[in-house]
């Protein structure tokens, strides 16, 4: 029989945000000044607090692991493969769904975006595999999508073009030399974050005259309208509905369906009330606004240099699909 924790252990365990339960995350947070928003995760806000805590504030490496964090329940994860031969392109593999569609390629979503590529580096020696116990160590440095150029809409490509400069962001991809050598072929997982920093105004060695002191340094976060909002409940028949026996085609997320005739009918029939609704076949329903995240902002501004602010920015990654 497993034996367990004791008291002692539980408690201890409770002070270290790797181990502590996710009860008591919220509780650990809160030492620290910082209190999770119900849009966030346990785990998410976990990996957060170990960017925050641990990290250099300030420094976009700082910034760049804490929001990786708290949106790491909205990541989408691929199989890729790196070649010396395509110095600065990843192949697709496979993939997760996403909004329920398996994908199969690039789109233009892909391009322009931050992305986190997990691989095996080169070396100067032979990589030999049996004297690792589990696996070859590997590094996972962030870089920045640049192309193909002209993917539009719906249209899917093999290969994904990385910047080959760096930035404080991301690195410069180049998989024949340098840091980020590889061997002659080699898997990777690469994993698309969800948000896309923007600094509005130039850095400081950038500034010609005087008056540009005074303009605000303000760093926006490109997130699409799912990572910002948060749906509410369903507002159904006043009578009660049972979910599981209502139309399985009903739209997850907030709903007030039609119970007033809002639609325009003015035949006057006195129909009883829809317990279940379709947007396409009607009865239409009304959606809700879900609750923004307008605490992003406040969690991240004390990350930032003195002076600077952060401002959360709805944003569509690919406008033409």
């Amino acid at each position: 029989m497993t034996a367990r924790l004791s008291n002692l252990e539980q408690a201890l365990r409770d002070t270290l945000i790797m181990r502590a339960p996710s009860r008591s995350i919220d509780r650990l947070a809160e030492l620290y000044g910082l209190r999770r928003p119900d849009a966030f995760s346990a785990e998410a806000w976990r990996r957060f607090m170990r960017a925050v805590v641990w990290g250099p504030r300030g420094t976009p490496g700082c910034i760049l692991d804490a929001l990786e964090g708290l949106f790491w329940d909205s990541r989408e994860v691929y199989q890729v493969t790196i070649a010396p031969g395509a110095p600065n392109t990843v192949t697709f593999v496979s993939g997760e769904e996403v909004s329920g569609e398996s994908v199969t390629g690039w789109t233009c979503r892909h391009v322009g975006r931050l992305v986190r590529l997990e691989f095996t580096p080169g070396s100067e020696l032979p990589v030999d595999a049996s004297l690792f116990d589990d696996e070859i160590p590997t590094v996972s440095p962030v870089f920045w999508t640049t192309g193909p150029a002209g993917i539009s809409g719906a249209t899917t490509t093999a290969t994904l073009e990385l910047a080959t400069v760096g930035s404080a962001y991301w690195g410069g991809a180049k998989w024949d030399g340098g840091v980020f050598e590889v061997p002659t072929t080699t898997t990777a997982t690469l994993t698309v974050l969800p948000f896309v920093l923007r600094e509005v105004q130039p850095g400081r060695g950038d500034d010609r005259r005087l008056d540009n002191w005074a303009r605000p340094c303000e760093l926006q976060i490109l997130l699409e309208d799912t990572s910002v909002t948060v749906p509410p409940t369903y507002l159904l028949d006043p009578g009660g509905v049972d979910r599981d026996t209502v139309d399985a085609t009903m739209p997850l997320g907030g709903i007030l369906l039609d119970e007033f005739d809002l639609d325009g009918d003015s035949d006057g029939d006195s129909e009883p009330p829809p317990t279940e609704g379709n947007q396409e076949t009607g009865p239409n329903p009304l959606y809700l606004v879900g609750e923004e995240l307008v605490e992003l902002a406040r969690i991240v501004d004390p990350l930032l240099a003195a002076g600077c602010r952060a401002r959360v920015v709805r944003h569509v990654f690919c406008p033409d699909t």
